[in-house]
């Protein structure tokens, strides 16, 4: 078994439950992540040190990395004619699908295409921003602070932030600082017709600006947020703002390494210290089966409106007419047994042979209180 902390799956069984997942210093904090571990320390450490994610990822989410890798391409050089896109996009396609094929939790999204309703929309509008690329001619990378760079890793001086912004422009008077995003823009839980930008999209791009200044010693004049659509939004800010920003992601690095590093406190005093588990920052954690904070909290609050995750002894198991199966699970705490349905045999190997307890995250609620089912990012794993 691979030990957990690192970003490789087990070879045998890996739908087996590790006693605990690792925790390493946290050598950066990478302004795309930020957001995150603002929500939840403990996240954001996982994510910050590549820890082994055990839920899957989302099909718009491997979607993004093949629109992300096409728009450097083409950034770059490496698409000089707008015939050059359909195989650029094809080969980036089938190294995605490549990946996902081998992971035993995400394998059937092998086929993007078939996974994603508006796969064929988002591959045309990344032609049309593909082509608006190569009509501006490649972006040529300096370190002089002339011209333009795309996706050049950069950070501020005393290494505490770093990362890669999609694109710094160099222009009279300073730098343009801009990423694309290939989903949502606005804040999911603003109001709609305000259109405010994501909160943590405008610090990323506020932590890329000091960034700027340290590698290049060149002060940022625009901050923008770009569209898969081809729209284009502005992060207003100043100076002041990006330095009480930059000094607060220090001081956050600081008190997480502390804690990760004390000698004073055990493995789980330093998780309870890092984790914020709460229904809107454990919804989408690909780490939350090795959480005990989460497992913790939401035995404590089970009404608040947690991720729709199920545990106990699997008191039965029937094959049904269609090929799917119905499991019944026993909680330690409840009289009464809940009922998962549709699952399919072949994305649960951790079905066969029956095991003694299963613990099965990502589930849809049916009617009945009493009954759930399978969705595409149910995931079971056992002892």
């Amino acid at each position: 078994m691979v030990p957990y902390g690192t970003v490789d799956e087990p070879e045998v069984e890996p739908w087996r439950l590790p006693p605990r997942l690792g925790l390493r210093r946290l050598d950066r904090i990478n302004p795309s992540s930020y957001q995150s571990l603002k929500l939840c320390r403990l996240k954001g450490v996982w994510i910050g040190t590549h820890a082994r994610q055990l839920l899957p990822s989302s099909p718009q989410a491997h979607l993004g990395r093949i629109i992300h890798k096409v728009l450097e391409m083409a950034g770059s050089g490496q698409i000089d004619a707008e015939a050059d896109f359909d195989g650029a996009w094809q080969a980036c396609l089938e190294e995605e699908e490549r990946k996902i094929s081998t992971s035993w939790n995400e394998r059937h999204f092998t086929l993007l295409s078939k996974a994603i309703d508006d796969y064929e929309v988002r591959r045309e509008q990344c032609r049309l921003l593909t082509n608006e690329i190569i009509a501006k001619g490649p972006r040529i990378a300096s370190q002089e602070g002339k011209g333009a760079v795309r996706e050049r890793f950069i950070q501020t001086s005393d290494g505490a932030v770093g990362g890669y912004p999609d694109l710094i422009t160099f222009a009279q008077g300073g730098a343009m600082i801009s990423d694309f995003k290939t989903g949502r823009i606005f804040d999911p839980d603003a109001e709609p017709l305000l259109k405010t930008l994501d909160e943590g999209y405008a610090m990323q791009l506020k932590l890329y600006a000091c960034a700027v200044v340290s590698t290049y010693g060149v002060m940022p004049i625009s901050l923008r947020i770009e569209g898969l659509d081809g729209s284009k939004h502005k992060v207003t800010f100043d100076v002041s703002e990006c330095d009480a920003i930059l000094g607060e992601a220090r001081r956050t690095l600081g008190e997480i390494n502390s804690i990760i590093e004390s000698p004073n406190l055990s493995h789980g005093e330093k998780l309870s210290a890092l984790a914020s588990p709460s229904p809107h920052s454990c919804k989408f954690c690909r780490y939350r089966p090795c959480c005990p904070p989460y497992l913790s909290q939401r035995a404590k609050d089970p009404e608040a409106g947690w991720p729709v995750d199920a545990s106990g002894e699997v008191a039965e198991k029937k094959v049904l007419g269609n090929g799917k199966l119905i499991i019944r699970l026993k909680a330690k705490d409840s009289p009464n047994a809940v009922a998962v349905r549709g699952l399919d045999p072949c994305r649960h190997p951790a079905l066969d042979p029956l095991p003694k307890r299963a613990y099965l995250f990502d589930l849809d609620k049916e009617t009945s209180t009493q009954c759930l089912r399978q969705n595409m990012f149910t995931t079971i794993f056992v002892d």
